[in-house]
């Protein structure tokens, strides 16, 4: 693998579970032929992590005890612009449209895929060939309720969302009805389903 670039591949796994470690690094010799791995177990560990090894690529799980590492994407990207992010995570991936949309280096596998599936997904990962394709069927939706949505996907609470827009908290609840009702779901994991 490291023979098509002038720049040997090394990866960094950031993962605070041992077994994940073992299985993709296992994958990455086996059929990758990538020995230099690196490991990150911390959140507050890992931007000094990836100035340590500088690697080529980050395999990033999102959720740790200490916090979720999407809140240090800009930074990361920011220093590392050419650093390869796999987002390596048990959840779905239409809550994470807008981070993929946003960073071209940046794609998304799902823990809970197939042994099959993650083998192919990080195979073209080291590829270069980002098998993510944001969608979002969220026709009808005005401006201002995809908007919202947008941030609902995100994570923001009706709180949060009306500090970033600038609105009151009743109007955002406003919005969510409406987005409830024009895209006909019950609760947020149908809102997730629709948006993926």
């Amino acid at each position: 693998m490291s023979k098509t670039s002038e720049t040997p591949v090394k990866v960094l796994l950031a993962d605070d579970h041992t077994i994940v470690f073992s299985g993709v690094r296992l994958i990455l010799k086996q059929d990758l032929g990538i020995t230099d791995v690196a490991h990150c177990q911390e959140l507050d560990e890992l931007i000094s992590a990836i100035d340590k090894h500088q690697p080529t690529h980050l395999i990033l799980d999102i959720s740790f005890p200490d916090g979720s590492s999407i809140n240090l994407l800009p930074e990361i990207t920011a220093s590392h612009p050419n650093l390869k992010i796999l987002l390596f995570s048990m959840h779905p991936r239409p809550l994470f449209d807008n981070i993929l949309k946003r960073y071209k280096n940046v794609d998304f596998c799902e823990k809970n895929e197939s042994e099959a599936s993650v083998t192919e997904h990080i195979k073209r990962f080291f590829r270069g060939e980002f098998a993510y394709k944001p969608t979002r069927k969220t026709r009808g939706l005005g401006k201002r309720e995809t908007q919202i949505m947008d941030l609902m996907m995100k994570g923001y609470s009706t709180q949060m969302i009306a500090q970033e827009l600038g609105l009151k908290s009743n109007t955002i609840s406003t919005f969510k009805g409406r987005i409830f009702r024009k895209l006909n779901a019950n609760n947020l994991v149908d809102l997730v389903r629709i948006y993926g």
